[in-house]
């Protein structure tokens, strides 16, 4: 795929309540059927995902198409159709390159930063143990691609957070889903390296 239409995609897939609302099944089917309308043949993206989900994830291709595939492997996930088509999204697009173009760093780089930003004292709006399945959409600690986005440093402090997140201990069980000790010190840690 040419890489400035893997850059739309990629901005498209960080940034998708910018461009569709709602974010559900029906409006992403409709912009990617749109988006490859416009396309070059070799810039198409659902070829891409129809082998991904079949290959990696043994998702069956049906007559409903790739919408259906990501639904089912969003089921097997317990993620929203949304976050489901985002991951595997950025799989095909990013995960399978070795390079990547400044471009895409920065978006990635800025969406998780943007996350870990959210983790406050007083709590967010989209920062809560519902919130926090955001976190698997975008937060690939299995690729070395992901990994050398960052410094060593803040690595080390990603993947603690991918932890405590994964294993149930972000917040706080009070009824008000305020971030854990633990998860403001991970907070204060990566500040303190982007400085």
């Amino acid at each position: 795929m040419d890489i400035k239409y893997r850059e739309l995609l990629v901005l498209f897939v960080t940034r998708m309540g910018m461009y569709i609302a709602p974010c559900n099944r029906d409006t992403i089917v409709s912009f990617i059927h749109g988006f490859e309308t416009l396309a070059p043949e070799n810039s198409t993206l659902t070829p891409l995902l129809r082998e991904r989900l079949e290959k990696r994830y043994k998702i069956s291709y049906t007559a409903l198409g790739w919408p259906q595939m990501v639904e089912d492997v969003a089921k097997k996930w317990d993620m929203t159709y949304a976050n489901a088509f985002k991951r595997i999204t950025l799989e095909v697009l990013v995960a399978e390159h070795e390079t990547l173009s400044e471009n895409i760093t920065k978006l990635l780089q800025s969406v998780v930063t943007t996350y870990i930003k959210r983790i406050r004292e007083q709590g967010d709006w989209s920062m809560n143990p519902e919130g926090s399945k955001d976190w698997q959409w975008f937060v690939f600690i299995g690729y070395p691609w992901f990994k050398a986005l960052w410094s060593h440093q803040k690595w080390k402090v990603i993947k603690k957070i991918d932890k405590e997140i994964k294993d149930g201990n972000a917040f706080l069980h009070n009824g008000r889903s305020l971030p854990a000790p633990a998860l403001l010190h991970l907070r204060a840690a990566f500040d303190a390296l982007s400085e």
